[in-house]
């Protein structure tokens, strides 16, 4: 027998659990909560809006949108090549140039700088927004799913990513909706297919080098879930394909505005990404489960990816049904990915495919992990809320969850605002009126070089940009002719696209410009060349006026292409909504129809613009010496060692560097005669007079190729340099073997010979004395 206190209290309970209900139910009601709830997370960065971020990365990524907003606002061209950076980049092919969606309005209309914490915010709304509507197909309850969202957006991932200034990661906000569009795709909904392409195009555009692939591979989860939850025969399985297939043709379309310029950048400058990361399961919980302020030498390891515990207690009603298995299988996947090389594992795997064998973070897929394990609460929730219409108890339970809920959401809020507060922020750079020069530069206070109209030759990327070795940082005009006495150059216009000058020519001459070359720059008068790598014309005697402009083929291509995808779907669904979608317009032939469209205006780009052929990668040394040699270079002492039955060193050179008696600049040279490992390990060690060891291993050859991409008729010359820690003088012992990247698992195991037995001539390799710089 309850008594009357009890049974005020139990309806409480109920009423309470049924305005949950009518709250979560009303869409205003869900998004004026979830702006609210993303206002207190940017109201630190709001707060200094105006305020110059100084992390180093920071610094690249502010400066590229920066120099953006000033192509459209001051010169008013499309921020297509950017002449402040490495000696002049190909802005639209910058990976982690976010430019090229609509939140690139906002910058253009506030500003760079106060534009950042803006976009922030209103990413952070559709991210709750989306994962809502995904969760909610899943689901098939709005409670659960909308209590849930926020604590995927207010992961403590996008409060480091804002610390670190990579504002481009916040496009793994809009993955849950591209999720949505493909849950729709894979049940024969053209809308479905159609925001599919939109949502991945925006992510891509806005610098998603990370969100893009890791969104793809939810994707290849989300099929593999379609398959599990409904059982599928010969003819219903054949129109699934068909439709990932017409899914993949639109989505390529629609993305290739960027990915056509971003292919076009790796293939001439391909981004190698060595080494075997790992990290423990204690490493990965202290990121999930704890909260620390980052600093610039520990930011992205404690309370990288803050979810909080309370999520996994709201994640346990949930863990029935197959759709829950799903899940559990997503997170225990996910969280071995992010083990990285710790064990053979997933993430060893990934990197064995294109476009994946850059990665080098893989505790980034503690975003996979977070985002199943918040599926998970959601889905507890609506667990409880099911119970609750049948017993008193499962509504007290209903209201501890949402007392669970909001303390998650206070804690995270608290992380969000101490990770601001620990940001470095500095008054931005005065703006110094004066014509355009490079400068030798420093990638570490970048952003103080653009507003003084200088460029930085010191460059610092995610991929490693072309430059020509040509650049200078100290000439009195940034262009010249060639040779010197052939005549006259004056300039007449400059912006960041187009380049205009006046010329006197006595005799032939080529009019060389201080930036790097890249084959979409075309000039009305002259043909434009590679001069040692930097921009010019070749111009006959007389007078000229040269107008050079820069109109890449893969830009203006790419955008052909992706506005007649959007501009023929768009046609073709709004017809069919008028017509009933029968007959020609049937839903296939909407997509293929639109397919077809963009290949042919690719088609008609590709032929109409007039341009060089993508120069192929420059195989080379960080000190610019060749990566392939046909023979040994005079100097190098001739070797014949056998590090294996694959891998011979026929040659070495080891001397203290001139310039810095603190260095050692090594030198070696290896045949590979069969296909190896790519995973092989090339062991350095300096060994001192005192037995001091200084190592220098690496799985990257020549800073250019990996064991198995090196071609069996050539030598490949690796060059590099070693720092020498204490007491330096005497005589020293270069050691060279291998290791296994993945099998060894870090033991320095040096090779033996062909009998088996560790080789002397291996350990006795070269011997060279520091003190006179002399080898032995």
């Amino acid at each position: 027998m309850q008594t009357p206190a009890i049974l005020r209290l139990n309806r409480s309970a109920t009423r309470s659990v049924r305005w949950l209900r009518q709250l979560w139910a009303g869409p205003w009601t869900r998004l004026a909560f979830y702006c609210l709830l993303s206002l207190a997370a940017c109201w630190s960065w709001l707060d200094r809006a105006d305020q110059v971020n100084q992390f180093r990365d920071a610094q690249v990524l502010q400066t590229y949108e920066r120099i953006a907003v000033r192509s459209v606002v001051e010169h008013f061209e499309l921020p297509l090549w950017n002449p402040y950076y490495c000696g002049g980049m190909y802005a639209l092919g910058t990976p982690q140039s976010r430019f090229a969606t609509p939140f690139f309005a906002v910058s253009l209309v506030l500003g760079a700088l106060r534009a950042q914490p803006v976009i922030a915010f209103l990413l952070l709304v559709l991210g709750m927004e989306g994962f809502f509507r995904y969760s909610r197909l899943r689901c098939g309850s709005a409670v659960g799913s909308a209590m849930a969202a926020p604590l995927f957006a207010l992961s403590g991932f996008y409060a480091v990513a804002y610390f670190n200034g990579w504002l481009n990661f916040f496009g793994f906000l809009l993955i849950p909706w591209v999720l949505w569009g493909f849950y729709r795709a894979l049940r024969g909904q053209l809308r479905g297919v159609v925001w599919t392409g939109i949502w991945l195009a925006t992510i891509i555009g806005f610098g998603g080098t990370y969100a893009g692939p890791i969104g793809v591979l939810l994707m290849g989860i989300e099929v593999a879930r379609f398959f599990v939850e409904r059982p599928l025969n010969t003819s219903s399985a054949r129109c699934v394909v068909t439709y990932l297939a017409l899914t993949f043709g639109v989505v390529t379309a629609l993305c290739a505005f960027r990915l056509w310029p971003v292919f076009e950048t790796l293939y001439a400058s391909p981004r190698i990404m060595a080494g075997t990361p790992s990290l423990s399961l204690g490493s990965l919980s202290g990121m999930m489960f704890t909260t620390a302020a980052p600093t610039a030498s520990t930011a992205g390891r404690a309370g990288y990816f803050f979810l909080g515990v309370l999520p996994l207690v709201l994640a346990l009603p949930g863990l029935r049904g197959k759709r829950a298995v799903v899940l559990l299988v997503g997170v225990v996947f996910s969280l071995w990915t992010a083990t990285g090389y710790t064990t053979f594992g997933p993430f060893v795997w990934l990197r064995a495919l294109p476009i994946y064998e850059t990665f080098r973070n893989p505790e980034r897929f503690l975003f996979v992990t977070g985002f199943f394990v918040v599926q998970l609460s959601a889905q507890g929730i609506d667990r409880l809320i099911c119970a609750s219409r049948k017993y008193i108890a499962g509504r007290w339970l209903v209201l501890a969850a949402v007392g669970l809920v909001l303390s998650t959401y206070g804690l995270q809020l608290v992380n969000y605002h101490r990770t601001g507060r620990a940001m470095t922020m500095a008054a931005p750079p005065r703006a110094v009126a004066g014509p355009f020069k490079q400068a030798r530069g420093n990638r570490w206070v970048l952003i103080q070089f653009e507003p003084m109209e200088r460029g930085s030759l010191s460059c610092f990327e995610a991929y490693p940009v072309v430059m020509s070795a040509e650049l200078r940082g100290d000439l009195p005009r940034e262009a010249y002719l060639v040779p010197s006495d052939g005549g006259q150059v004056t300039p007449v216009h400059w912006s960041p696209n187009r380049l205009e000058f006046r010329v006197t020519a006595h005799a032939p001459v080529s009019l060389i410009i201080n930036q790097n070359w890249h084959q979409g720059w075309g000039s009305t008068s002259g043909r434009p060349i590679s001069y040692l790598g930097l921009l010019a014309v070749e111009l006959p005697e007389g007078n000229h006026h040269v107008s050079l402009r820069f109109r890449p083929k893969s830009a203006l291509g790419g955008v052909l292409i992706s506005l007649t995808a959007l501009a023929v779907l768009g046609f073709l669904v709004a017809t069919r909504r008028r017509i009933g979608g029968s007959g020609l317009l049937s839903v296939g032939n909407i997509l293929v129809s639109s397919i077809v469209a963009s290949a042919i205006a690719g088609g008609i780009a590709a032929i109409a613009i007039d341009e060089a052929p993508v120069p192929p990668p420059i195989l080379r040394n960080a000190n610019r010496a060749p990566a392939l040699v046909d023979q040994l270079p005079d100097g190098v002492r001739s070797r014949a060692v056998t590090l294996n039955n694959s891998i011979q060193l026929i040659g070495a050179r080891a001397e203290v560097n001139r310039e810095n008696n603190d260095i050692v600049d090594v030198e070696l040279y290896l045949r590979i005669k069969r296909t190896v490992p790519r995973s092989t390990v090339l062991l350095v060690e300096l060994i001192g007079p005192a037995g001091q060891i200084v190592r220098s291993d690496h799985q990257v050859l020549a800073a250019s190729l990996f064991f198995d991409e090196v071609p069996a008729t050539r030598i490949v010359r690796d060059a590099f340099s070693v720092y020498l820690n204490g007491d330096r003088r005497g005589e020293w012992q270069l050691r060279v073997g291998l290791a296994d990247g993945v099998k060894g698992g870090g033991r320095r195991v040096f090779s033996a010979g062909a009998t088996g037995a560790p080789p002397t001539n291996v350990t006795e390799l070269l011997t060279f004395d520091v003190g006179t710089g002399q080898r032995k």
